[in-house]
């Protein structure tokens, strides 16, 4: 995870009650001291096999009590990975979420392909606890949660077989969404693909990808086929299904994104939502509201919406 503690970001591991500084353990154990998440992606399994260490010696507290590790309520965590090569995102990859937005929801067969599209990373990611923003534009802000693969090593035509070999870990990912984007323009003169552009735009608002807490490791997921996912807005449960009910699993999607382009250390891959979004009940989200998205075994998001502030 990534942490801001006494205005300085560092980089580090979730233990419990306490979070451990990965740069500074990493010196005390005459390991490399990588300076950033992103730098232990990037290199393999010297990263991982560093960050194992200092769990390792983590299991004990008390090794890393001189300015090691530092109380969980005295850090504020912040998104694992702020600007990624690639944010890349999977539409319609639960049947009941496509059946709830009145669509068909054809059976997977080989003659399927994923539907990738992208969010600018560098201006949707925001931490797991930061706010979401409505802005001057929105109108009908939506929730999606969603598993997040982390790409560990870069590929291309990489085959479903060996396609774990190039994750990472695990994130939680919320593809906030704003549904009517453009529903103000009067007397718009509506093109055919208008409709495609204004639902892809409405993916692109800033703080619109809430992102952590942490990246789980993908040795420590049991099974990510198996991962129950859940989502409230002030208390209320909104979504509730399991990682079991994708249309394309993370082997095959990995397999089809990489077969027209690199895939990269550290780039994300969120793998869809299932259904209970609001736009299903034409329910959005407004100033206040406090969306919290909880996925098996990764962790959890809690986001207050708030409105932008303007100059």
């Amino acid at each position: 995870m990534r942490f801001l503690r006494r205005d300085k970001v560092g980089w580090g591991l979730d233990a419990g009650e306490v979070v451990v500084d990965g740069r500074k353990a990493a010196e005390a154990l005459d390991l490399v001291p990588y300076s950033e998440m992103k730098d232990v992606i990037e290199d393999g399994e010297a990263g991982l096999s560093v960050i194992r260490r200092i769990q390792q010696t983590a299991q004990d507290e008390s090794n890393f009590r001189d300015g090691f590790s530092y109380p969980r309520e005295s850090c504020g965590f912040l998104s694992p990975l702020p600007n990624p090569n690639k944010l890349l995102c999977l539409a319609g990859n639960y049947r009941m979420h496509i059946k709830e937005a009145g669509l068909r929801a054809s059976e997977h067969s080989g003659r399927m392909t994923p539907q990738v599209f992208m969010k600018p990373p560098s201006t949707t990611i925001i931490g797991p606890f930061d706010p979401i923003l409505i802005q001057q534009d929105s109108v009908a802000v939506d929730w999606e949660l969603e598993l997040a693969v982390v790409v560990g090593k870069r590929g291309k035509y990489i085959t479903p077989e060996r396609a774990m070999d190039y994750v990472f870990g695990y994130t939680i990912m919320n593809d906030v969404s704003e549904r009517r984007m453009n529903s103000g323009f009067v007397d718009r003169f509506k093109r055919e693909f208008d409709p495609f552009f204004d639902w892809l735009n409405g993916k692109w608002f800033d703080s619109f990808a809430p992102l952590g807490p942490a990246i789980v490791t993908s040795d420590d997921v049991d099974d990510a086929r198996q991962l129950s996912i859940r989502l409230t807005v002030n208390g209320e449960l909104m979504q509730n299904s399991n990682t079991k009910h994708m249309i394309f699993n993370i082997p095959e999607t990995i397999a089809y994104i990489s077969s027209f382009m690199t895939l990269e250390p550290g780039d994300i891959i969120a793998t869809g939502t299932p259904e209970g979004v609001g736009m299903s009940r034409n329910l959005f989200l407004k100033p206040g509201d406090k969306v919290c998205g909880e996925i098996e075994q990764i962790g959890r998001i809690e986001n207050i919406v708030q409105r932008e502030a303007t100059s």
